[in-house]
């Protein structure tokens, strides 16, 4: 695939979700480029380093990482382009103090659906709307 300069950003440690989410955005959009961070400090360093346009977030405490740290590895300016997927209710609210996109918490049937839902979500940040179309 070639080099591209929009990068969507899944946070998150359960990889058949992420892949699933992967596969779906790459499905929907070919020229973007879709990256996994596993661990808070992988997705801190591709924030730094790369700048996501849109980041799915999980932000649930594992063995890669506390709470706290998976909260505190997105910057500040870039909450509002963050998608939180979590079915937890306090990272849900963090989300939301931060200034992310409505939640679409993870299902625990249908998870293709789910997928689909999130990419739908990320398609006005990723393809805005052209001058004078509405």
């Amino acid at each position: 695939m070639p080099y591209s300069k929009t990068l969507v950003l899944v946070i998150e440690d359960d990889s058949h979700i992420s892949r699933l989410v992967r596969n779906h955005f790459e499905k929907a959009f070919p020229s973007v480029r879709v990256e996994i961070a596993g661990s808070p400090a992988k997705a801190q360093m591709i924030c730094e380093r790369f700048k996501p346009h849109v980041i799915i977030w999980d932000g649930e405490p594992n063995e890669r990482g506390t709470r706290e740290e998976y909260a505190a590895c997105i910057p500040d300016h870039f909450w509002k382009r963050v998608i939180p997927i979590s079915s937890v209710p306090e990272s849900q609210t963090h989300a939301q103090t931060k200034g992310a996109l409505p939640a679409l918490p993870k299902p625990q049937e249908s998870l293709n659906a789910w997928a689909a839902q999130v990419t739908a979500a990320a398609k006005s940040i990723l393809a805005p709307p052209k001058p004078g179309k509405r």
